[in-house]
This record gives structure tokens, sequence and C-alpha cells, in this order.
């Protein structure tokens, strides 16, 4: 255990027969009490930048575009803190922001997914976003969060509609304002009253209580989960509060971390403790811990109903995460034929929608109307480029807000290309959920950072005045044969040498290559990353992966392919009589 954290060791081995790879010196990073000097400092840059450089070269692991051009114009913004804090619609006392400029952008993203636009809570099918600091992570996050509440019968902004002494401030100025201005910090503090949102335990039908997302009936059970053995009365009642979240093998890690986050159970958890053996997946008694995928990464759909059905028919609400463009495979989920499928059966069933009763934060009960689902699509990498293959890829399933799907989550710096971690979060207004106005920034804070990152709107802005509609097609369709080229190159390099390298690229629009991990020198090389997949005879392949972003070249696949030949021939040999240690930690190890 390093730091707290377990660790792998990989050591990189290379000699004079080899290109060398650049080594951070620590040595000259180290700080003191004494600040460094002029010349040191210049020596530790120069250090970074002759290992950044040689990476950038030969990057070709990773979903992070590396073809970035923003410091003649934008760095000067370097100087600046840009902070985007609290809600985009509402502009609060913070003026160094880019706000408006978010909004922008927000509105070329909404237009892009079908989803009306500009933003009007007047109405509510329009919709509601934001860019995030974290990348397509705290989209997921707030969606999943979003789901959580709004399938538990948690209060949501749309339910205080007729209350006007609980409706947020902010929120009721810009509906009677009904334009596209946000209101003056002014406005906001002359109207203003605080309604905070309770922090306790809620009451809400049959004594379903939520604290946070723990869901509980009367009694927490031994184990400490989330469930325990209900009467069989009440049972039916008190699932119509107890959401069921839905996910793939194939989904990024985040998405388990998160649901530990917020208390979200899975329908493993919920079956396995609730309805132990009673999967209606054949051969299989108990629940497997995710829903199962294709071989190319994308959700089973047949399974995916089987599961859905089950626990819809129990009146539980149910949760899916899609994806579109794996984070391994590149995949992407059917969502537009997985969402009729669910929706069609819920509609047949009579459960497309249920009655709830929520409780305001004066403690008035209020019976309202929601669907029994909540769909989130995880787009880190394809919901950006994804609607402008479309022309030409008819086939690739439709992910957007042209379904019937509650929110989308797009990660900035992976197709796009971003110096940071960046995206958007998006939904419709009519989910928003309820927040209180913030005084000390004077305004509410519909986010879940707080503060956020101004200069990644601008960074997003500055990227869609340069890449076109036509442009932007351009470049996706080019991404495409560039991954096509890699695994024609790989084929043939199978054939040349005789050797299955178990080389793989499906479906045809993915972005990725996949192949049998190389030696250790050429993963450090091309910053390639790694990892182990249990096929469908239940054989284990170690696999690395390319991925075609921007600044992938076809040179850089030939340099590739050359280092695999040079090291199939034998040419080329890595003594360990120099190593650089190279710390990564447990698990997948993707952003």
């Amino acid at each position: 255990s390093i730091f707290g954290t377990n660790f792998l060791v990989l050591f990189i081995m290379s000699n004079e027969s080899a290109e060398p790879i650049p080594e951070i010196d620590v040595a000259l990073f180290q700080l003191s009490e004494e600040a460094l000097t002029d010349d040191a400092r210049k020596k530790a840059l120069t250090n970074l930048q002759e290992y950044t450089d040689y990476h950038k070269k030969y990057f070709l692991g990773y979903q992070a575009n590396q073809e970035l051009n923003y410091q003649e114009e934008l760095g000067r913004y370097l100087n600046l803190q840009l902070n985007n804090v609290g809600d985009p619609f509402a502009e609060g006392n913070f003026k160094l922001n880019t706000k408006w400029i978010e909004k922008i952008v927000l509105e070329y993203y909404a237009k892009l997914w079908n989803v009306p636009f500009p933003h009007d809570p007047k109405n509510r099918d329009t919709f509601w976003g934001y860019v995030v600091s974290m990348g397509g992570t705290e989209g997921n996050l707030y969606g999943l969060r979003n789901a959580r509440d709004y399938l538990s019968g948690v209060a949501i902004d749309i339910d205080y509609e007729n209350n006007p002494e609980h409706i947020n401030t902010a929120y009721k100025l810009l509906v009677e304002q009904n334009s596209n201005s946000t209101p003056s910090s002014s406005e906001i503090s002359a109207g203003s009253q605080i309604h905070e949102v309770p922090h306790t335990q809620h009451q809400i039908q049959v004594e379903s209580k939520k604290y946070r997302g723990t869901f509980n009936d009367h009694q927490p059970s031994i184990a400490g989960s989330f469930f325990h053995s209900y009467d069989t009365a009440k049972e039916e009642k008190s699932n119509a509060y107890l959401p069921v979240l839905f996910f793939s093998d194939d989904t990024h890690y985040s998405v388990s971390k998160i649901k530990d986050l917020i208390n979200f159970p899975t329908f493993a958890e919920l079956g396995n403790e609730r309805y132990p053996y009673q999967c209606p997946l054949e051969g299989q008694p108990k629940f497997p811990s995710h829903v199962p995928s294709n071989e190319d990464g994308s959700i089973n759909l047949e399974s995916l109903y089987k599961l859905v059905e089950f626990f819809a028919l129990k009146n539980h609400p149910i949760a899916i995460c899609f994806n579109f463009g794996t984070t391994f495979k590149g995949a992407y989920d059917a969502v537009d034929e997985a969402v009729k499928h669910i929706t069609d059966f819920l509609k047949e069933n009579q459960i497309y929608e249920r009655k709830l009763t929520v409780i305001l934060n004066n403690g008035e009960k209020k019976e309202i109307t929601r669907t029994s689902f909540w769909f989130h699509v995880d787009g880190a990498l394809g919901a950006a480029y994804g609607n402008f293959l479309k022309p030409t890829h008819p086939e690739l399933p439709s992910f957007d807000f042209t379904n019937d799907i509650q929110s989308i989550s797009m990660s900035g710096h992976k197709e796009i290309g971003c110096p940071w971690p960046s995206g958007i979060y998006m939904t419709r207004t009519k989910y928003l959920l309820h927040f209180s106005e913030v005084s000390y920034i004077g305004a509410q804070d519909s986010t879940l950072a707080g503060s956020r990152n101004g200069f990644s709107a601008l960074i997003l802005w500055h990227y869609l005045t340069r890449y076109s509609v036509k442009k932007q097609t351009e470049k996706a369709q080019s991404l495409v044969r560039v991954a096509k080229y890699a695994f024609k190159k790989l084929k043939a390099l199978e054939d040349e040498f005789k050797k299955d390298l178990h080389v793989e690229h499906a479906p045809e629009t993915s972005l990725t290559v996949r192949f049998l991990k190389p030696n250790p020198h050429i993963i450090s090389k091309f910053s390639l990353s790694v990892e182990t997949i249990v096929k469908s005879d239940g054989t284990n392949i170690e696999y690395a992966h390319l991925f075609a972003m921007e600044h992938v070249k076809t040179e850089t696949i030939d340099a590739l392919i050359e280092a695999l030949r040079s090291d199939f021939k034998g040419s080329v040999t890595h003594p360990p009589h120099k190593a650089s240690l190279i710390l990564a930690p447990r698990g997948s190890g993707f952003f």
C-alpha cells in the first residue's frame, strides 16, 4: 500500500537498442521553505516539457484529444479566475464569470441533442443544464442523483408551482420576467426568502422514509444494507418509493462509485436481498452484479428487458444508465431500441406513470404524477460526435432527447479536446431539483460543484467557433477512418507473423481498436490502456487498446505497428539495466 492505496508496480526497461523514454527527475520539482530560483524552476519546466512532448507524440491509449489550439487567443485568461459559481441562468454577484457564454454553449448542445431551447422556466419541456468541472463523471453523478430523488418521491422544483411562498426565489423571478436575461443581484436580494432544503429524515406515503438516498421502512436490516423483509401487504406500495438502478458490465467504473456515494440500490443488491434466487436470467439463480454486455461492449438487450420487467412488475421505479461510447471498447448501447421496448412494456402494463405523494418544505402533502422510469445516457465520449456521424452511418443508435430519456452527460476533454476535465450535463427543466437560494453568491446554486470553472465554458465556445457542423462531421468521419486503418494494419501484422493478436474493432463506428497486450516498453511509449476481458467462452484475454483521437495520425499508427513488428522479430531487447517506476492504481485506471 502506497499513500493508502493499493498499487501495481510496472518496471519499464530500456537500453540503447530502443528509443529512450524521457523520465521525470522528481528532485527538480521538490519544494522547501525557500522559493525556487528562476533557473531551478526553468530547469524543472524544461524537464516537464521534454516528458510531455514525447508522450504527446505517441499518445494512443486514451480517449483524450491532444490536438489543442487555445493558447494564442485564450492564454491571457489564465491570469484571471473565471468562476461560474451557481446556476448558469442566475447571474449572481461574482462578476468575473462566463455564464452568458456558458448559456450559448448549452443552447448549441440542446439543439444538437434535440431538446427545446432556449431554457425557459415557464416552458418545462425546455432544457436545463450546466458546464461541469469534473468531466462526465460529474454529469453521471448529477443525473443519477436526479433520478434517485425523482423516482423516490422527493419534491422537485416543479412541485412547488402554485405554492408561491416556497418557489425558489431566483426561478420565481425568472418566470415573472419571462425573458432570456437573468435577474440582477439587486432583484434577487430584494425579494429573497431563503427556504432551506431539510437534511433530516423525510416521511412519505406508506411510512417509507428517505434520508439522502437511504431507503428504509421502519428499521434497517442487521446487515446494514438498504433493505429488509417487508410486510407483504405493504410491499407493493412501499416499492413505489424504492427505485432500482441498472447498468452494464462495460459501464464506466465511476457509476459503481456513484451508486455507493448516493446510496442508490442496484438490481443486484436489491434482488439478492429481497428476491433471493428469483433472478429471471436463465441459468443464474443469483442476480449478477451488472447487466450482461455483448461481445462488442454494448448492453445485452434481452437480459436488460428481463431484469427491468421483473422489477417493474413489482412496482419498483426503474433507472437505467446507458452508454454511448464505452470506456474500453467504444461501444454504443441501442438506447433508442431499449427505450421504446421498455416504455411500450410499461404502457401495456399501465405503469408508465404513477401517482405519488410528495411532502413540501412546509410539511404540505401534494399528489403528483411522475413517470416510473429515468433513462440517463453516459455520452462522455459519443455524445460529442454521434449526431455528426449519423448521416453517413444511419445504423448508429439514436441516443438523444428524440427518445424518451431524461438526461445526458458528455465530456469536453475527450473527443472535443480541453486542457482539463470538463463537460456538460443536460436534462429538461421539468426535472430540475429544488434548491435554496444562497445569499452569499446572490443566486441559487442548482449545480453540484458550487464554484465552477468558467474557463471551461470559454474553451468549449472557442472550439465551436472554429469547428462548423461541416468540419465536425468531417472530423468524426476521419476518426472512424483512422480506427479502421489501425484495425487493418494490426490484422496485417497478424498475418505477417502468424500470431493471434485478438484484434477487434466493433462496432465499425467505434473509435477504439483492441489487441493483445504488448510488452511494457510499448505500453509505456504509446500510453496504452490495458484491461483483462473475460470472453464468452470463459477465457481471459489481456488486451490493450488505442483510441483514434484528432491528434492520432496514420503515422502514429505506423509507429506502433513498427514497434510491434520489431518486438516480434526480437530485434529490440529491453535488458534490466535501467528502470522507470510507474505507479498505477489497481483496476482499469481510466479517467
